[in-house]
């Protein structure tokens, strides 16, 4: 059945901040009209959220209304599809959403503690939030930083650094439960770059969650930051691609 319209509302009063909710479509006596539905947690659609119609996605518990895709609320309570935080998620449609974080132009500051994963220049890490609802699509995401230079000294105790990307790290001490979800990531014994890159490819990256540019060493020293004066140039940070 076909419809003709302009422009359907739907109020974001209600919605929780972070929590992903699914959007519908359905048809009644009055027209047509949106709803939405808390998935009630961030890790991931709960079982049962969506089925299938003829090939077509809909409410498992209603199958007269249509799946049309998922947004999240940021921590202000708005939506938001910026380079940043891509929180809207389309059915249909879908364009290619760059992602980048705010890039790092300040050198020499950051935190480490030895063998754990911390944020890449403390609070301030790049980092990006995505909203991945499921598996028919995924995204790719890259990061850039820079180490500070090993001494031939250091390099006979074994010592080196890597970046990686976290997932939904804690961002203050202790940095203990901190994992790199990046299976492959590179580290140096001398000055970076140092780059490091995923594609998501499990339920694990379903959901809404925030990946931050992390930092690792066996010993204690601070990570570089960035070091435009040198011929490197390199402005670390996060960038990637999203489907939505």
């Amino acid at each position: 059945e076909l419809f003709r319209f302009s422009e359907l509302p739907l109020s974001l009063s209600g919605l929780q901040r972070g929590i992903p909710s699914d959007i519908f479509l359905a048809a009644d006596e009055q027209g047509l009209r949106l709803s939405a539905l808390s998935w009630g947690t961030s890790a991931g659609r709960p079982a049962g959220m969506i089925s299938r119609v003829d090939g077509v996605r809909v409410s498992g518990s209603d199958p007269s209304k249509r799946y049309l895709g998922t947004v999240v609320l940021n921590d202000a309570g708005f939506g938001e599809d910026s380079r940043t935080g891509r929180l809207l998620w389309n059915e249909y449609n879908r364009l290619p959403r760059p992602l980048l974080s705010r890039l790092v132009t300040d050198k020499n500051r950051g935190s480490s503690e030895p063998d754990h994963w911390v944020p890449y220049y403390d609070e301030d890490a790049p980092s990006v939030r995505i909203l991945v609802p499921d598996g028919t699509a995924g995204f790719t995401l890259e990061g850039v930083g820079l180490s500070s230079l090993i001494s031939e000294s250091d390099r006979s105790y074994m010592r080196a650094s890597a970046v990686g990307i976290c997932r939904d790290m804690n961002s203050v001490s202790p940095y203990s439960g901190n994992q790199n979800c990046a299976a492959v990531f590179t580290h140096s014994c001398g000055c970076g770059p140092l780059t490091v890159r995923i594609c998501s490819t499990d339920s694990s990256y379903h959901g809404c969650h925030r990946y931050t540019l992390a930092f690792w060493t066996n010993y204690s020293f601070y990570p570089i930051g960035t070091d435009l004066s040198s011929a490197m140039g390199e402005c670390p940070g996060l960038f990637g691609e999203l489907m939505a």
